[in-house]
């Protein structure tokens, strides 16, 4: 087994390597300070691993450790919640539900347009897109994708019914979230709860990093050089915005992967 500071890590985390769901994971366990072994899968393979795992349905990521299996970010919030008041209200709360709500706006609303909107436009390069979709997976995995990535890429946008109008429909719903971040920061506040950092601002910097390549997201994320002018006009469009700024600040001091996975 691995191990973290000497200490045996049993718990394991099967993932989705790019998502935005696996990522506002990945920092909730680095602030609940629970260690993990990350395996990580690219999209359509990961369904396979967590249904080898014994998750049936599942969700994202998929988290075991001895007899505890979770699946989805909710499960997995819902669980770990009671220890991290500062994170999360208590469970079964009023306060708790509203929380959920909105992290499942951010996750999902307003997440699944981010994915519309990189995924349709990443993938039509595969240099681009390569590296968050195939870094640490296993070998079969990868060679699979790289012996035909068009017909892989056609299975991702048949999948989510991709395309150049979902992309921008994708668009509209990050615009949505960060209008809707900005009009709380609109009073000096640096929290979104304005108390400290909370479960609130981990999923909407996990779900909005890519729309702003933040440094530090636990999957690879395109150069921005890297990118076609047209893609490089968009993300520095979001990085200009104060939800852009806020983002990028909450990685800077509040991400970190070291000791995580």
């Amino acid at each position: 087994m691995p191990s973290i500071a000497g200490r045996e890590v049993t718990a394991r985390l099967i993932t989705l390597l790019p998502s935005t769901d696996v990522e506002t994971t990945r920092w909730l366990l680095q602030q609940w300070q629970i260690a993990y072994t990350e395996e990580p899968h690219a999209p359509i393979f990961n369904m396979v691993a967590l249904q080898q795992a014994g998750f049936v349905p599942h969700g994202n990521p998929g988290f075991l450790d001895g007899e505890l299996r979770l699946t989805g970010l909710a499960n997995i919030a819902k669980h770990f919640a009671p220890g991290s008041p500062t994170l999360y209200p208590e469970p079964d709360s009023p306060e708790f539900d509203r929380v959920a709500a909105e992290v499942k706006y951010y996750t999902v609303t307003m997440g699944n347009g981010v994915v519309y909107w990189c995924y349709w436009n990443f993938m039509q390069e595969e240099a681009l897109v390569l590296p968050s979709f195939t870094t640490g997976i296993p070998d079969a995995e990868k060679a699979e994708i790289e012996a035909d990535f068009p017909a892989y890429r056609a299975k991702i946008v048949a999948g989510i019914k991709l395309s150049d109008q979902k992309a921008a429909d994708g668009l509209a719903l990050v615009s949505a979230g960060l209008d809707k971040v900005e009009a709380l920061l609109a009073d000096g506040r640096e929290f979104l709860d304005g108390k400290g950092l909370s479960a609130l601002d981990i999923a909407f910097a996990a779900s909005a990093a890519p729309i702003v390549l933040a440094p530090g997201y636990g999957a690879p994320l395109p150069a921005l050089d890297a990118l076609p002018a047209t893609q490089r006009a968009v993300i520095e469009a979001h990085r200009a915005r104060p939800a852009g700024q806020f983002i990028l600040r909450l990685y800077a001091n509040h991400r970190s992967t070291r000791g995580c996975g």
